[in-house]
């Protein structure tokens, strides 16, 4: 128990630690509409870009990001592997798993910056 919360945080800050410098590097290169997932968002919820605080959407989005990878690493840690057909189930159930939780996580953070942006 103690080893699967030891690696969830784990995981969790390198792949935040990592994300948000990449995040920061492609903004400084391309600008805000340089980075996938921001023009994600806009596209899809008609975001207006002018009211968007872009570092703290990379702030954000790098914290998902490092939410979802840190969540799905922990979930196949705690599986136990004995076979290879139990490693392939685990790695089904985990895109799947994956799969939700990026649709859910970035669907939850559009709305939220649409509703914010409507105030």
């Amino acid at each position: 128990m103690l080893l699967d919360v030891v690696t969830f945080i784990l995981v969790f800050i390198g792949t935040f630690v990592i994300s948000y410098y990449l995040y920061l590097r492609r903004y400084k290169k391309k600008g805000a509409m340089g980075v996938d997932e921001i023009k994600y968002l806009v596209n899809k919820f008609n975001l207006k870009k002018s009211k968007l605080n872009y570092k703290r959407m990379l702030f954000n989005l790098a914290g998902i990001k490092a939410l979802i990878i840190a969540f799905v690493a922990t979930m196949l840690c705690m599986i136990p592997i004995n076979k290879w057909v139990n490693l392939m189930i685990a790695f089904m159930v985990a895109f799947v798993v994956l799969m939700g939780l990026i649709y859910s996580l970035y669907e939850i953070y559009g709305r939220y910056l649409k509703r914010k942006e409507d105030k």
